[in-house]
């Protein structure tokens, strides 16, 4: 009972001291997540901070863009729909709150992948985008399929093939 007590009266000290405790970095150990994929093969860490995230059931499927998720998200049999996106486009910002904020209402076996409409420029080249907010659905060998100039989650259903 006087350990209890005086580990109270320890805490409120402290917590009235108005001290913020952050411990030096030879008190944090980082340790990778044992991650296994729906089919029990393991995932292997790698020393890049680029991920692959792959179709994994209960994963969203609104992510950001990059070339391996992209690679994943087809080599998993996923329709993938690029989203050309800027920051200052009132119609970009609208479409990415709808598809953070549900993204379980994205049909089940798409993955739409967020780009930087200023930064991406190769990829602009490529399908042909010349408006930000513009969608482009994929196919396994990311040729174009579909292609549409705004929207929400709504007219993903309708455009998606």
């Amino acid at each position: 009972m006087l350990f209890v007590s005086l580990f109270a009266v320890g805490c409120t000290q402290y917590y009235k001291s108005g001290e913020t405790y952050i411990p030096d970095e030879s008190m944090v150990e980082t340790v990778a997540p044992d991650v296994v994929m729906e089919d029990d093969s393991p995932v292997e860490a790698k020393d890049s901070m680029e991920v692959a995230v792959p179709a994994v059931k209960g994963l969203s499927n609104y992510l950001d863009y990059s070339e391996k998720t992209m690679k994943a998200e087809l080599e998993a049999g996923q329709k993938v729909v690029l989203f050309f996106h800027a920051k200052w486009c009132p119609f970009c910002v609208k479409a990415d709150k709808e598809f953070n904020k549900s993204p379980n209402e994205i049909p089940e076996g798409v993955t739409v992948l967020k780009l930087n409409y200023d930064t991406e420029k190769a990829m602009k080249e490529k399908y042909g985008v010349n408006y930000q907010h513009t969608f482009v659905q994929l196919n396994k060998e990311q040729n174009e399929v579909t292609k549409w100039v705004s929207g929400d989650i709504e007219l993903l259903k309708k455009n998606i093939k």
